[in-house]
């Protein structure tokens, strides 16, 4: 039922009106659209995570944790923290081979909304850092997270993700790293959640 409400109110939306739906598996429901000046599609998706509001803002700004749900993440490590709100982090994704990594240096923000929603936005930021020549470094990339708590132990949770990796690769590799990313993290990360409440509730 929640999730239900969530797919009707969260992606039907005025400014989000272009996004259209391709999918609805495990609970979580994907969408796509095309976006005026960029090579590739943008993804969103949405679930029901059960946990609270505390909880999952703690771990999806626990940058150096980011390996342990994060879709085929290599490593990430914070670089600088600007204020509790505002910090620089780095990120390599795996890439099988024979093609190399991506990484992207990137700026996380948190916004708290309302008492009740909090909107977390990591943008890629390539200049940031020197290009490591062994590894691509992603020409953009951007992800928005927006978490609203529905009750003490239930959390609204959506996933909006763009990338554009940089250099030519084949259909079967983009599909491994911008089509299934929004489904694979949100499913990770409900998973790694029922652990991380279990560790925490004891």
């Amino acid at each position: 039922m929640l999730l239900s409400i969530g797919c009707s109110i969260y992606a039907q939306d005025t400014h989000e009106a272009e996004w259209t739906k391709i999918e609805d598996k495990d609970g979580i429901c994907l969408y796509s659209r095309e976006r005026t000046g960029l090579d590739f599609n943008e993804f969103k998706g949405h679930t029901i995570i059960h946990s609270t509001l505390k909880n999952l803002v703690s771990v999806i700004t626990d940058v150096d944790n980011y390996p342990h749900w994060m879709h085929h993440l290599e490593s990430s490590s914070e670089l600088d923290s600007i204020d509790p709100n505002t910090k620089y982090l780095y990120c390599e994704s795996w890439a099988p081979w024979p093609f190399h990594n991506r990484d992207m240096p990137s700026l996380l923000s948190i916004d708290h909304l309302h008492a009740d929603t909090v909107r977390i936005t990591i943008a890629g930021q390539p200049d940031y850092m020197p290009v490591n020549h062994k590894i691509v470094r992603m020409k953009s990339a951007e992800a928005r997270w927006l978490l609203y708590q529905l009750d003490d132990n239930t959390v609204f949770v959506q996933y909006e993700i763009y990338g554009d990796p940089g250099s030519r690769l084949p259909r079967w590799v983009l599909h491994l790293f911008i089509d299934q990313v929004a489904y694979k993290v949100l499913k990770s990360l409900r998973n790694y959640m029922e652990t991380y409440e279990y560790q925490y509730s004891k």
